[in-house]
């Protein structure tokens, strides 16, 4: 990776990690990668950066490598990547601050009762909703 990409696909994190309200200490519990190590990426005083973090930053960031990187999309990732938004989500960065609140490792059963826990509310909110437009009842 060349100097100038280099500093390309720096600008690129540190854009898309400020576009998300997250903190170097979000992205850090996200990532596994140092609060510390993350600023000197931005910085530029690291200047070795690691392609095998790209998927696991890029995860972290909810966007693709090849936004990050600026490379070209193969066609059949184009086609079913959806576009990403640059708008700030607020309850993501809610929740990242949770996250970091609580310092806890979770393991996949963990992540997968967290993941139940959520969609369990927002069923609820969604019958909330018919049911205050007149639809179905709770």
């Amino acid at each position: 990776m060349s100097e100038r990409d280099f500093q390309e696909l720096m600008l690129r994190i540190k854009s898309r990690r400020e576009e998300l309200g997250l903190s170097y200490q979000d992205l850090a519990n996200l990532t596994g990668i140092s609060k510390s190590t993350l600023q000197r990426y931005e910085t530029g005083d690291i200047k070795n950066f690691p392609v095998g973090k790209l998927p696991d930053l890029a995860h972290a960031l909810r966007t693709t490598e090849y936004e990050l990187t600026g490379w070209s999309y193969p066609e059949q990732v184009q086609a079913k990547t959806a576009p990403i938004s640059a708008e700030p989500d607020p309850l993501a960065g809610a929740l990242f601050a949770a996250y970091g609140e609580v310092k806890e490792e979770f393991d996949e059963d963990d992540i997968a009762d967290i993941q139940a826990f959520m969609r369990m509310v927002a069923e609820r909110k969604r019958k909330r909703a018919e049911k205050a437009q007149g639809g179905t009842e709770e």
